[in-house]
């Protein structure tokens, strides 16, 4: 990581503040293993996948739990694009998807940083509901 970035990392972890389930970010296709030990994806992009457990760099291991989500390969929670909100900086989640609940992923905890972050999901959303009942 490096750039502005960083700033927002060190706070974080200066505040013992995590990242709430439900937390998306954009993770590289090679990061995204699955209980198989396979990749998510080979192609060479990444994807947004949003976190399933309440994460802290600080008290946690060294693993996220998380759910890919694909617009171009249907299956799994179908899940509308974010609508563009004021002040929200980055979120890729632009175009109509499904979520891959059925496709928990390992996220590397170095990949969960201000720097694939994203956006948060609607706290009430269906999806939100389905994490929470999964876990």
């Amino acid at each position: 990581m490096s750039g502005n970035w960083e700033i927002f990392d060190h706070l974080r972890a200066e505040f013992d503040a995590p990242y709430e389930i439900g937390t998306w970010f954009l993770v590289k296709n090679e990061k995204l293993i699955k209980r198989d030990g396979r990749r998510f994806s080979n192609d060479p992009n990444g994807h947004p996948v949003v976190i399933a457990n309440r994460y802290n760099p600080r008290r946690h291991g060294p693993n996220v739990t998380g759910y890919p989500r694909s617009a171009s390969v249907p299956g799994g929670l179908t899940h509308e694009a974010h609508l563009p909100h004021s002040g929200r900086l980055v979120c890729i989640i632009n175009r109509t998807g499904w979520v891959k609940l059925h496709i928990p992923v390992a996220i590397s905890s170095a990949e969960v940083n201000a720097s694939t972050f994203s956006c948060c999901e609607e706290t009430n959303s269906k999806l939100m509901h389905k994490i929470k009942g999964v876990r």
